[in-house]
């Protein structure tokens, strides 16, 4: 499994691609975040690189956007990934056993998914298949 695959896989398993609080998604070529819903029938959110937030009705960009998902944070790859717990050092576990796995990597708590060491992203395509 590659990496992109991996990602459309944990998307999937943690319901990633709801367009709900955190939702990334493009509209009319920009990247865009999903911030609210916060009147009726209107969609709050930010463009990438924008410093106030936008809103407009719902249907203008629910027929307009493709929807990236949210970034993949640890909390994801958990989910994801049954049987396999991670301690405080960001080492993995297999559940049943409790023995480290034999990765020879650990999560960088400080980056998601995309921001991980090819090594760290192979390990994730592993487990979560």
């Amino acid at each position: 499994m590659n990496h992109e695959t991996t990602t459309k896989r944990i998307q999937e398993l943690t319901d990633g691609m709801k367009l709900e609080f955190g939702c990334e998604f493009m509209y009319k070529g920009k990247k865009c975040t999903f911030i609210q819903s916060s009147i009726k029938d209107y969609i709050d959110f930010l463009e990438e690189d924008a410093i106030a937030v936008q809103t407009a009705p719902a249907e203008w960009i629910e027929k307009d956007i493709k929807i990236l998902g949210k970034p993949i944070t640890l909390s994801h790859i958990l989910l994801a990934s049954k049987g396999v717990m991670i301690d405080t050092v960001g080492i993995f576990y297999d559940v049943k056993t409790l023995k480290a796995l034999n990765i020879g990597c650990a999560w960088n708590l400080s980056q998601n998914y995309d921001g991980q060491s090819e090594k760290t992203k192979d390990i994730i395509d592993k487990i979560v298949t």
